[in-house]
């Protein structure tokens, strides 16, 4: 059995607490950043998700036709692409829950930069099926909201891959101690 002495005790303890108040901090940031998030229009993003929907739509065999900078329509029937169809909203969120303390910046952004690439092209394969799947009979909202559940699971699987907030502050407080044994 190893037991550590006071002092390291009392340091694992307060680092743990203070782990506990960093992750909490990530959390409460998380609202903050895709209210953030909404205060911009991501006009451009919502216009080339709506082409590129509309586009590979089309190749796969259904009329889809692009009816404005953010719409298309099927059947008479008007989509509007929304900030939260874009996806930027989820990896604005995940920013606080992703970025490692101790890592350098530019670390941290090639791994956001590799993030909104891979949610970006996660994200047009799911409209585009969802609009395969809709235009072939399955009802809007189950094909929409099951895709979107499972396209929010894989970016909360890529979040808790990376354990950012992790960032090895226990390390710290035992590295370099001795550990006394007690047989």
């Amino acid at each position: 059995m190893h037991l550590y002495d006071g002092r390291i005790a009392s340091r694992l303890q307060r680092s743990i607490s203070r782990s506990r108040k960093c992750f909490l901090l990530r959390l409460f940031l998380v609202p903050v950043a895709v209210c953030t998030c909404y205060l911009f229009g991501w006009h451009w993003l919502r216009g080339l998700t709506t082409d590129l929907t509309v586009r590979l739509t089309v190749l796969a065999g259904f009329q889809w036709i692009r009816v404005g900078p953010d719409s298309a329509m099927f059947r008479g029937q008007v989509f509007r692409f929304v900030i939260a169809c874009t996806l930027v909203d989820a990896w604005c969120g995940a920013i606080p829950l992703i970025w490692k303390i101790r890592a350098t910046i530019l670390s941290n952004c090639v791994y956001m930069g590799a993030l909104a690439v891979l949610m970006f092209a996660v994200n047009i394969s799911r409209l585009t099926l969802v609009n395969v799947l809709f235009s072939a009979g399955v009802p809007w909202h189950v094909v929409h909201d099951s895709f979107s559940a499972a396209t929010y699971l894989l970016v909360w699987a890529a979040i808790l891959r990376r354990r950012a907030w992790r960032d090895s502050s226990l390390d710290r407080v035992t590295q370099g101690k001795s550990v006394s044994r007690i047989a």
